[in-house]
């Protein structure tokens, strides 16, 4: 019995003593132990708990400084309900958003807001133009992801002071605001302006894993020969100097075609 009491005690020690180490582990000693599964992302000046922690520089795979990220991890980790509040700066960067996991590949985003230079997205294959300009601002209210595409969301965006500068001129937009909803993996897009630009601006888009389909509308308020220059680089302009994009694609309209 004295023998089965020393080793019942001694167990009992070492949970406790392993607990403890759980609790209060490092968040150095968590990111060493995690370096295979970041994947090539480096978290470097690395101080405070696995719960609550900082690194002054993050690095992504190829070397692109992310900037210093600071993180809050609930203990209910340990029982695998994993919540984590993160808040990551750099120049012209700001994050921050709370994810909770709900399976393997499945993911809540909530309470997400970035703020960014519009410059952020210059060099995009989409972006005409030398460099963008003005302020980028976007709020998640929620966004549940499974894998890589959001399966509901709600949020929205702003573009302030929007301009691009393209052939050395600066090519002034306005102010623009966009909604996005979705639900079952399909999500619908809303594009407007704040009605005082000098770009009007309305849009609808439907996307989903399958499909795409927008259309856009784009009218100079004024008869600024660069705005209208810019605006025929994406197509013919009516004789009102309004622009009219339209488009489709995905696994629907290649049904279509094969059906025909």
């Amino acid at each position: 019995m004295k023998i089965l009491r020393i080793m019942v005690m001694g167990v009992a020690a070492l949970v406790l003593v392993l607990a403890l180490l759980v609790w209060f582990m490092p968040a150095r000693w968590a990111v060493a132990a995690l370096g295979p599964r970041l994947h090539g992302m480096r978290l470097e000046q690395v101080d405070g708990l696995v719960w609550h922690g900082r690194a002054g520089r993050v690095l992504s795979a190829d070397g692109m400084d992310i900037g210093r990220v600071q993180w809050t991890l609930s203990r209910r980790a340990l029982l695998g309900d994993v919540r984590l509040q993160l808040a990551l700066q750099k120049p012209g960067v700001t994050f921050d958003g709370t994810l909770h996991r709900l399976a393997a590949s499945v993911v809540d985003w909530s309470h997400v807001r970035l703020q960014a230079d519009a410059a952020l997205f210059d060099g995009l294959p989409w972006v005409r133009g030398n460099s963008l300009h003005g302020r980028l601002n976007v709020h998640i209210v929620d966004a549940r992801v499974q894998g890589i595409w959001p399966m509901q969301l709600d949020a929205d965006a702003q573009w302030q002071n929007a301009s691009v500068d393209e052939n050395g001129r600066r090519v002034m937009l306005g102010n623009f605001h966009l909604r996005a909803q979705g639900n079952g993996g399909v999500i619908q897009l809303e594009l407007g302006d704040d009605g005082t630009g000098p770009l009007q601006a309305t849009g609808h888009a439907s996307l989903s894993p399958l499909s795409w389909r927008y259309t856009l509308v784009l009218k100079p308020r004024t008869n600024d020969p660069v705005l209208r220059q810019w605006l025929a680089g994406f197509g013919k302009l009516a004789p009102d100097g309004s622009l009219q994009l339209h488009g489709s694609g995905g696994l629907v309209r290649l049904t279509s075609r094969m059906e025909q």
